[in-house]
């Protein structure tokens, strides 16, 4: 072969392997939650409750929080991520909590979100007995497409802090009322 031919290959194959990173990098976030899934499955266990993890989305343990994050299926980066929900467990002394941490906790969010271009919702309470939620609700005025939530799920004893889209909050909460 001769060292035309050998430096047309090397060329060729530098090529195509950049091709190959700018088109990996354009779809990592879509490859990250696939691969996740691929290692994980749908579920992960934590605080002895099965969370499921759907499809798109990526789960992080960090104690004493899990974060779950959403990724776009390709990269804008004005969308990054696209939704993002942590799930504490708030412990014995928080479950059941009394109507003052309620309400204090409602003030706490109204007065967090209560910008010129929000509006605030609740509290919205769904589900009954041990699995009944508490949500705080924000959405801007000029475009409800993201919603910010807090919610206090199984009789106050689990916190969960969301960031998405109306869609994925409804679902969660679908989610977490057919847990046990």
């Amino acid at each position: 072969m001769t060292m035309a031919k050998l430096a047309s290959r090397i060329i060729l194959a530098s090529g195509a392997a950049l091709a190959l990173m700018l088109v990996a990098g354009f779809f990592y976030p879509a490859l990250a939650p696939w691969a996740w899934h691929l290692r994980h499955g749908n579920t992960v266990r934590y605080s002895e409750k099965s969370i499921f993890v759907p499809p798109g989305w990526i789960a992080r343990e960090n104690m004493p929080t899990l974060r779950l994050t959403k990724y776009p299926s390709i990269l804008p980066f004005d969308e990054m991520p696209r939704g993002s929900l942590s799930l504490t467990p708030l412990g014995k002394r928080e479950a059941g909590a009394s109507e003052d941490s309620y309400s204090a906790w409602q003030l706490q969010f109204r007065a967090h979100h209560s910008g010129a271009e929000e509006i605030v919702q609740g509290p919205i309470t769904s589900g009954s007995g041990a699995k009944e939620s508490v949500c705080m609700e924000s959405f801007s005025k000029i475009s409800a497409a993201k919603i910010s939530a807090s919610c206090r799920l199984f009789r106050g004893e689990w916190a969960m802090e969301f960031l998405g889209s109306q869609e994925d909050l409804d679902f969660f909460l679908d989610v977490f009322r057919e847990m046990n």
